[in-house]
């Protein structure tokens, strides 16, 4: 699954220390850290939120182009 963010949105999920579940592609509420892997999803209850960055790196993540 590739989730699309605008450049805005991606900041804001990095700065807040978001994750994204690789399983839904639900947002968390923070508290992940960028290159976290394995923490439990509250959408999907799985266990594949990694951290915004890790996200990025995975090409999991990637920005609308305008």
């Amino acid at each position: 699954m590739i989730i699309q963010v605008t450049e805005n949105e991606l900041h804001e999920h990095m700065a807040a220390f978001d994750g994204v579940c690789l399983n839904c592609g639900e947002w968390t509420c923070g508290g992940v850290e960028p290159d976290a892997e394995g923490y439990d999803c509250e959408i999907c209850e799985h266990a594949e939120v990694v951290g915004a960055e890790l996200a990025i790196l995975l090409d999991a993540v990637k920005t609308e182009v305008a």
